[in-house]
């Protein structure tokens, strides 16, 4: 859902502002890669640091968001199962008890 979020965010901004620049607070200490830090992790980590404004990402945020939330397959490794399948199993297991223990009871 936050992914979603992030992603309704950045398309916002290329409806409303087009192709003008969007920036992000940076520190020199920081790194590359990571991009959208929120003002209060830099006050926080970075509060001696000399910050600056540096252009973000945004085509290549956009193209990993999507990636991510189309493809939610590629966040489970291939021995686990998705949620949905395993609550499909739990389900199932559940009522398998519930049976067995109301023949249990009849008898």
């Amino acid at each position: 859902m936050v992914n979603r979020a992030k992603l309704e965010v950045l398309k916002m901004w290329e409806e409303i502002h087009g192709d003008r620049t969007l920036y992000q607070l940076a520190a020199e200490e920081l790194g590359r890669e990571n991009a959208g830090v929120h003002p209060l992790y830099m006050g926080i980590r970075y509060a001696n640091a000399l910050w600056k404004l540096e252009p973000y990402p945004t085509e290549k945020a956009v193209a990993e968001l999507k990636t991510l939330i189309e493809e939610p397959k590629g966040m489970w490794k291939e021995s686990q199962e998705p949620p949905a399948q395993k609550t499909e199993k739990i389900e199932k297991i559940s009522a398998n008890k519930t049976a067995s223990r109301r023949q249990a009871a009849a008898k």
